[in-house]
């Protein structure tokens, strides 16, 4: 019996810190980096395709997720999520790794586009 509920309270943890990840949706239709100029944006990268719209929505515990893809030297690469600090796409990132996309990393856009900028991984 106390394996249980340590079991049954250990998912609800899980379940609240998911909620919590979970990625800001912008008011409008625009992406959020769009509405703030020179604002920061950061996703979760998870696949690489040669070909677009390789997948427009996946599910992760039982939540469904847009995607944004972006090209980038060549190829199409597809992210999850939208969120204004590094934080939340960590901790994302994590929820993701544990669902199948072992190789998931946060990746940051200033006005809607890539940055390679270090400093705002710190």
């Amino acid at each position: 019996a106390e394996y249980t509920k340590t079991n049954e309270r250990a998912i609800a943890e899980e379940k609240a810190r998911i909620a919590e990840a979970k990625p800001v949706v912008a008011e409008s239709n625009a992406p959020a980096s769009e509405k703030v100029k020179d604002a920061v944006i950061y996703r979760v990268q998870i696949l690489t395709s040669s070909t677009p719209k390789s997948k427009s929505q996946i599910t992760v515990n039982g939540e469904n997720y847009s995607t944004f893809e972006y090209l980038y030297s060549g190829a199409y690469r597809i992210c999850v999520g939208e969120f204004s600090t590094l934080a939340s796409a960590r901790e994302f990132q994590s929820t993701l790794r544990k669902s199948g996309y072992a190789q998931a990393f946060v990746v940051a856009f200033r006005n809607n586009v890539r940055s390679l900028d270090a400093a705002l991984f710190k």
